[in-house]
């Protein structure tokens, strides 16, 4: 009997008591709508619902409140209720196996609410309850916090392991995707997440109340690498430094220590873009107009250029070439220098402003000295400097002079010409003015220049019917005095007085004395040699500049090289503006022709053909003529003989240096047959 018991015991399902479950203890509701265990069980108790129950049942414990009426029955292995515990409502569903028992004071599960999960936490005390038609959540899923806002109808379940949203927070707007895995919490008083908006990812940092962008990580450099990318730095920032101070800073336009205007910038056109011209000229205004110019040039010369050329033992330093290979060379050509066309001519002043070149170093044929006057040779230096053909000694600069080999007979020739057209009417006189070379030279260095004095003779001795004025003899004679400049390749206004005395000697016309005039001296004088040589000796030893004012007043008028749109002018420009290289630049400019009406009344109408070393003398002439044209003979537009006749010249004077006369003599030439 008892082991039949037992049998029928064990074949029965034990009696399952129904146990009060308070909705408030539910944290999530489950998943889904329909639980299949669940419905497996209800199949069960239908079936078995009028079997009697076994006397093995555990008795109800006392004072448990009676199953109300239609209470499921609790499944298998349900623990007691607890004593004093609230009844479960009708239609509720039983709790799961395994459920933890409901909290003393929890409140009850509402109708139709959703049996929680095995495993799940007991919903804390005073939680609220879960709103109908919620989401269950995942099995895992944190308890929610007190007080925490409950869930909108339709949100999708936090994912396993999504940190508790903090007290306060907003809930998430419907349709919102969840929040990743490890997601920091959001922020009390962060904005709600808008609908389809993207999911956190993970480890993303928390949105902050009026978040402000996230800063980027810091690239760290290897040490072993940073002299390498300081270096490539410094070179880039000197690079464009560079760049923005040649494109960028105003450029010069003229020079003031070359005496000359600087490249201008080309024009555009398709044709000298396509030859090539435009792109060239553009080359050379960049190179020639650099900012600064003259700062550049002045740390040249005193820093580089001491550091060029080749050292003599007597301190000489030549740059170009050497004075024996020049001596070499000329040595081979002096048996034809009388009888044949120029071979090396010594370069004249530059067309374009007012510029010398020095001609080629040559020897020479050691010039005679005239007992009665000064001895032409200095005394040997034992220091000096030859660059670009000119030799630095005792602070001056001395062009040496390449000689004629034969163009001085050309110069002759030509002048006659002038003669013969113009006929007994008219005087024409040459005085071709030697330059420093021949007064300053050390005697030491007598062979690596030509003489002056010796083609000077020879063109003399070659004119017919003009009147050679002998400026060399003139200038010797004073030669220890101010009559050159130091820094210039001109000569001081104190040497066109003496030669121009010279000149009046011959044309048999009056000469005042320096007391008709005032006395003008400029301090701090340096002419063109520097801009030839950017020598530091000539740079850091100025000179003045002294020119001489007739006190009586002389009417100037200004033409342009056609004769045309006359203009009034000065007798000087006014120094007030310029350069303290461009001092020379106050007698006149050599692309115009400049009318001077004295207060002589002689009838004498005089026309100088000149270089720039003739612009020095119309103002010593004004007590000679009573009407002085000075015209450039590189400058002229005009048939000269044409002209002559048109102003009534009585007397028409070449005055040159020793370079222009024996190289650009066929200016000369060509003025007679326009």
């Amino acid at each position: 009997m008892e082991n039949n018991n037992e049998n029928n015991s064990n074949s029965r399902p034990p009696v399952r008591k129904l146990v009060r479950i308070n909705s408030s203890a539910v944290q999530n509701p489950p998943q889904t709508e329909e639980n299949p265990v669940q419905q497996k069980i209800e199949k069960l108790m239908k079936q078995k619902a009028n079997k009697p129950v076994q006397q093995e049942t555990e008795p109800v414990q006392q004072k448990a409140e009676p199953v109300q009426q239609g209470a499921r029955p609790a499944q298998q292995g349900a623990k007691p209720v607890q004593q004093g515990a609230k009844p479960v409502q009708q239609g509720a569903r039983p709790a799961q196996q395994g459920a933890k028992p409901v909290q003393q004071g929890a409140r009850p599960v509402q109708q139709g609410a959703r049996p929680v999960q095995q495993g799940a936490k007991p919903v804390q005390q005073g939680a609220r309850p879960v709103q109908q038609g919620a989401r269950p959540a995942q099995q895992g899923a944190r308890p929610v916090q007190q007080g925490a806002r409950p869930v909108r109808q339709g949100t999708r379940p936090v994912r396993q392991g999504a940190r508790p949203a903090q007290q306060g927070a907003r809930p998430a707007q419907q349709g919102a995707k969840p929040v990743q895995q490890g997601a920091k919490p959001v922020q009390q008083g962060a904005r709600p997440v808008q609908q389809k908006a993207k999911p956190v990812q993970q480890a993303v940092s928390p949105v902050i109340e009026k978040t402000e962008p996230a800063k980027k990580e810091k690239v760290s450099i290897p040490k072993s690498k940073i002299p390498v990318v300081a270096n490539a730095g410094a070179i880039m920032l000197v690079l464009l430094c560079g760049f923005f101070y040649l494109l960028v800073l105003p450029r010069d336009t003229v020079s003031h220590e070359e005496n000359r205007n600087l490249t201008q910038m080309p024009e555009f056109s398709v044709e000298s873009y396509l030859h090539g011209k435009y792109t060239e000229g553009l080359a050379d205004y960049y190179d020639d107009t650099v900012p600064n110019r003259s700062f550049f040039k002045n740390m040249i010369a005193s820093v580089l250029m001491p550091m060029k050329g080749v050292k003599y033992g007597d301190g000489v330093t030549l740059h170009g070439g050497t004075y024996e290979n020049n001596k070499k060379a000329n040595q081979k050509n002096n048996t034809a220098k009388k009888d044949t066309a120029p071979v090396t001519t010594a370069v004249a002043e530059n067309s374009s402003a007012e510029t010398n070149t020095a001609a080629t170093s040559e020897a020479i044929e050691e010039t005679t000295p005239v007992t009665t006057l000064p001895n032409a040779n200095e005394p040997a230096a034992d220091n000096g400097e030859i660059t670009n053909n000119i030799m630095i000694v005792n602070n001056r600069g001395l062009m040496l002079y390449g000689g004629a080999w034969g163009s001085e007979l050309v110069y002759a020739d030509y002048v006659n010409e002038y003669k013969e057209r113009l006929g007994d009417s008219v005087n024409v006189y040459s005085m071709v003015l030697p330059t420093a070379v021949s007064f300053y030279l050390p005697e030491n260095y007598k062979d690596i220049s030509e003489s002056e004095k010796d083609d000077l003779d020879s063109m003399a001795a070659a004119f017919k019917g003009v009147k050679n004025v002998d400026a060399y003899t003139a200038l010797l004679a004073h030669k220890d005095e101010h009559i050159y400049s130091r820094t210039d390749h001109h000569w001081q206004h104190l040497g066109a007085y003496y030669a121009a005395h010279a000149f009046a000697n011959v044309a048999g016309v009056p000469f005042a004395d320096l007391e008709k005039y005032d006395k003008v001296t400029l301090q701090g004088y340096v002419g063109t040699i520097y801009g030839f040589t950017q020598s530091a000796d000539i740079i850091n030893n100025p000179e003045e500049f002294v020119y001489f004012k007739p006190k009586d007043d002389v009417e100037v008028t200004i033409y342009d090289t056609a004769f045309q749109n006359p203009v009034a002018g000065e007798l000087f420009f006014s120094t007030e503006n310029m350069s303290n290289s461009d001092y020379y630049l106050t007698f006149a400019l050599d692309d115009q022709i400049k009318h001077v009406h004295t207060g002589m009344k002689n009838g004498r109408n005089l026309v100088i053909f000149k270089d720039s070393y003739g612009n020095a003398l119309p103002s010593v002439l004004t007590y000679s003529f009573e009407n002085i044209y000075l015209c450039d003979i590189r400058y002229f537009d005009i048939n000269a003989i044409d002209f002559i006749k048109q102003v009534n010249a009585t007397d028409v004077l070449f005055a040159m240096n020793t370079f222009s006369a024996v190289s650009n003599q066929y200016y000369i030439k060509e003025n007679i047959d326009k």
